[in-house]
């Protein structure tokens, strides 16, 4: 979605993959730390085990309670992901409909909000993410949706390759 509004796409591309790859790593670090201060038993069961590790922070009794901030850093992490998903929706719905974007804020931010009530619970949330998202709805946009796609791009080219030989042949015996 935001690649169309990028005023520079070739810094813009060198920008995201520089990010994919430090989030990449951060994640990979973080699991590392959990697995190693928690133990591989209770990173795996437990529900948020990087506030676990946060928990256990004791550092020459002034940092203490790191709970508090990470918590902090972590809602607004999710506030600014929300932000960015929020503005795709938008924005990605203005050039399906062509209808202006402010008409479209109001009932986007209306549907985001009660789609988050779909699951009342946590456990709900989960079991729904792990069982139908990704059985079922993940395979679709990450599976078949591109090879649908690839697909129909490359009987695109074909047929816009065939069309110019024709032209071309065409041109070569009127010359």
């Amino acid at each position: 979605m935001f690649f169309k509004v990028s005023k520079h796409p070739s810094t813009f591309n060198k920008a995201l993959i520089v990010a994919y790859c430090i989030v990449a790593v951060m994640l990979t670090v973080i699991n590392q730390l959990n697995i190693l201060v928690l133990g591989p038993s209770i990173a795996a069961n437990s529900t948020h085990p990087l506030l676990q590790t946060v928990q256990l922070i004791q550092f020459a009794e002034i940092l203490e309670r790191m709970d508090a901030i990470f918590s902090l850093i972590l809602f607004l992490g999710l506030g600014m992901k929300m932000a960015a998903f929020f503005i795709g929706t938008v924005t990605g719905l203005t050039r399906i409909t062509s209808i202006k974007y402010k008409k479209l804020i109001i009932p986007a931010g209306i549907a985001i909000y009660a789609l988050s009530f779909l699951s009342p619970r946590y456990t709900e949330y989960i079991w729904l993410g792990l069982n139908v998202s990704v059985k079922w709805i993940s395979p679709f946009f990450q599976i078949l949706l591109p090879v649908l796609l690839v697909t129909v791009m490359l009987l695109r080219k074909k047929k816009r390759g065939q069309a110019s030989q024709k032209t071309g042949g065409e041109r070569s015996s009127r010359i």
